[in-house]
């Protein structure tokens, strides 16, 4: 699948695709794969780039569609969907629907997933580091020797809650619930799609395993097959384990902030010196500030729940949602409560966008891909090579869908090509654990030390490591060394 096809059936749902015959999939690399209608003629391989694993599926699988990712493979059956995936004999496949345990067939690790007659089935094999145990012939539904990763020391994660055919409403708050079993388990971190997969929007990282649930800030969208997906790791940021929940539908509730500009300030929607706008808020309100309504404690009073940035403008900023709000705080730790006489008295500003630098953002109803550059500046990501060598092979996990509402207050800036520096705004290193730069134009700025990172509100999930990128080549600017009020609060601006 190309670039551009891709990210339309992320934008397009719904259409019937024609059938393809799969013979030379390793042909495309193993993020791109997205195969609708399969009829696989010959045994053909994958490979999943995460792990560098070869899998073959094997001659006579047939599925709705089979989806090859970097660490797993999804596949998707209806009444007549079978189909076989073979490993290196020093792995297991395990898939997270139990549909059928790993048996060896000609030595060699491999599971069969057929139709339960339940309804469509989606099932994603994973390999893991254990060994296949010997048994049958890998018969649909599980028959054959069972597999090491029964033991009940195997590390385990089920997302309980959302379950299939929930519809939660966008805007409020939901709880994301999750059991954990066998031994190692440390933390989970959570993700959401509504594209079938495609993509996975991040909604928070390193929950205590032991918590089994979190409050969830549901995205204010609309959208019917939407899908919570938990990977859990141990205390050593090894994956162990992932599942996801059953596929449940999100509704727009129609009352997207809205823009009141204060028309009676001659520094409306300006930049001022800090002193000058902290002067012109309330008392233990600052610039920088995260603000909110406190919780009244009555469950039958709805009050505004909302967190606000307090701007340079004097302003106080919603946050469409929390994907938006992790690209610019990593936790709610400094959320301030205030009342509401001093919530009113700050005007509402514009909403919050993605931060510049941190994740690609589309909508749903256009196949490109924009990187966000300082002052809400798109520039369209061209081609896929271009966002491989921009953002890594996980390229795909770093786009952020974005309502059209919000889509018009960017504006738009040159095209990036092949062979053109990182955007404005983006955080890379030559590898990991090497010095950090920020990106300023043509000039690239060492960021000094850890606490002028942190004073920044800069975060590491946004660094990217990349050794040969034209950046390598850009003019070294000045360090950054403190906070700056270009590298955050100024950038809310255009």
């Amino acid at each position: 699948m190309t670039w551009k096809q891709q990210l339309k059936s992320r934008a397009v749902k719904g259409l019937a695709a024609a059938t393809a015959i799969l013979t030379t999939l390793s042909l495309f690399p193993a993020f791109a794969l997205a195969a609708i209608n399969v009829s696989v003629t010959a045994d053909s391989s994958i490979n999943l780039s995460a792990s560098d694993i070869d899998l073959i599926i094997k001659s006579g699988s047939t599925a709705t569609s089979i989806t090859v990712g970097s660490t797993n493979v999804t596949v998707v059956l209806d009444a007549t969907g079978s189909v076989t995936i073979t490993a290196p004999d020093e792995n297991e496949l395990v898939n997270d629907a139990g549909l059928s345990e790993c048996t060896r067939v000609s030595g060699d690790p491999s599971i069969n997933i057929t139709y339960d007659g339940s309804g469509t089935d989606t099932v994603i094999v994973t390999p893991s580091a254990s060994l296949c145990a010997s048994g049958g012939g890998g018969g649909g539904g599980g028959g054959g020797g069972s597999s090491s990763s029964s033991s009940s020391t195997t590390p385990t994660v089920t997302v309980t809650s959302p379950i299939s055919g929930n519809a939660l409403d966008g805007g409020t708050t939901d709880n994301i619930e999750w059991n954990v079993g066998g031994s190692g388990v440390d933390y989970v971190n959570l993700y959401y799609t509504f594209d079938g997969g495609d993509s996975y929007a991040t909604i928070t990282t390193h929950v205590d395993a032991d918590d089994e649930e979190y409050e969830w800030d549901i995205p204010n969208i609309e959208e019917e097959e939407v899908v919570i997906r938990a990977i859990a790791y141990d205390s050593g940021a090894a994956k162990l384990a992932q599942d996801d929940s059953g596929t449940f539908s999100i509704s727009l509730d129609g009352t997207l902030p809205e823009d009141e500009p204060d028309t009676s300030s001659s520094t409306s929607g300006e930049v001022m010196a800090r002193d000058e706008a902290n002067a012109l808020l309330p008392s233990g309100v600052s610039v920088d500030g995260l603000v909110k309504l406190p919780d009244d404690g009555d469950s039958a009073t709805q009050r505004d729940s909302a967190v606000y940035y307090v701007g340079l403008d004097a302003k106080r900023h919603p946050y469409p949602n929390s994907q938006i709000f992790f690209t610019w705080f990593s936790d709610f730790s400094s959320v301030q409560e205030i009342s509401a006489t001093d919530l009113a008295s700050m005007t509402i500003g514009t909403p919050i966008l993605t931060r510049p630098g941190t994740l690609m953002v589309k909508i749903q109803t256009d196949p490109k891909v924009y990187a966000v550059e300082p002052g809400y500046v798109l520039r369209w990501v061209t081609s896929e090579s271009v966002a491989l060598d921009l953002y890594g092979a996980a390229w795909n996990t770093k786009i952020m869908d974005i309502e059209d509402t919000y889509f018009s207050k960017f504006t738009f800036d040159g095209d990036l090509e092949a062979g053109d520096a990182h955007p404005s705004g983006a955080l890379v290193q030559v590898s990991a654990g090497d010095d950090i730069y920020y990106i300023d134009g043509d000039e690239k700025r060492l960021i000094l030390d850890d606490a002028a990172f942190d004073a920044n509100y800069f975060q590491s999930q946004f660094v990217q490591t990349n050794s040969a990128g034209a950046w390598v080549g850009l003019t070294a600017g000045d360090d950054i060394t403190e906070f700056e009020d270009g590298l955050f609060s100024e950038q809310l601006f255009n």
